[in-house]
C-alpha cells in the first residue's frame, strides 16, 4: 500500500518550501494572536508526531517480531575526528531494530523542535514556525518503520532491513561522505 505518492515526491518539499516562503511574507507576525496561532500549530503538530511515534514504537514492541537481523553497522564518526575504519557487526531482532529507528526519528524531531524553539524564543525568528508545522507530519508518514507498520508494506526492496541512511547533503562537509573508505584509502587507490 505505502504512503500516497505525492508525499514521497521531492517536488512536494520544494513546493512546501517555496510556497511557505511566499506565504510567510504575507502573514502579520506582529499581531500577537497570529503569532499565538503559529506557535500552537508548530508545537501541536510536533507533539502529535512525537506521540504517534511513541505509540507506533509501543505497537512494534507489542508485535515483538523476533526474526534475527545481523548487519554491519557503519563506523560512527565524531565531528571533526577521523572515523574508525572497521565496521561493527550488530545482531538484533526486527522488533528491536524498528524500535531503535523510531527512537532515532523521535530524537531527530525533538532536536529540530529545540533548535527552532531557540531560534524563535531567543532570536525572535518566526518564519520557520510555518514550514516546521507541516514537515514533521510529512517526515513521519514516509519514515520506513511507519511505511511497514502503519501503511502495511512488506519489508522488501528499499524497505528491507537494515535500511540505508538517507543521503545527507551536509555529510561530505562534516567528513562523512557516505563512503566507508577513508581519505588515505582513496589516495592509495589513485596511485
Amino acid at each position: 500500500m505505502g504512503p500516497p505518492a505525492f508525499l514521497t515526491s521531492p517536488m512536494l518539499n520544494l513546493g512546501v518550501m517555496l510556497g511557505s516562503m511566499q506565504l510567510v511574507k504575507k502573514i502579520p507576525f506582529e499581531d500577537p494572536q497570529v503569532l499565538m496561532y503559529a506557535r500552537v500549530a508548530y508545537y501541536g503538530m510536533n507533539l502529535l508526531v512525537i506521540l504517534w511515534a511513541f505509540y507506533l514504537k509501543m505497537s512494534v514492541a507489542k508485535k515483538n517480531d523476533r526474526t534475527p537481523l545481523t548487519y554491519a553497522a557503519p563506523p560512527k564518526s565524531s565531528f571533526g575526528a577521523q572515523a574508525a575504519a572497521t565496521e561493527e557487526t550488530v545482531t538484533t531482532t526486527n522488533s528491536a531494530y524498528d524500535q531503535a529507528e523510531l527512537q532515532k526519528f523521535i530524537t531527530t524531531t525533538v532536536t529540530s523542535l529545540a533548535v527552532i524553539s531557540v531560534l524563535h524564543w531567543k532570536f525572535g525568528v518566526n518564519q520557520p514556525l510555518m514550514v516546521q508545522s507541516i514537515m514533521p507530519l510529512k517526515n513521519f508518514l514516509i519514515a520506513k518503520p511507519v511505511i511497514i507498520h502503519l501503511w502495511g508494506d512488506a519489508a522488501e526492496g528499499d524497505l528491507k532491513r537494515p535500511w540505508k541512511a538517507d543521503s545527507n547533503p551536509l555529510a561530505a562537509l562534516m567528513g562523512g561522505g557516505g563512503s566507508s573508505s577513508t581519505a588515505e584509502e582513496e589516495h592509495e587507490k589513485k596511485e
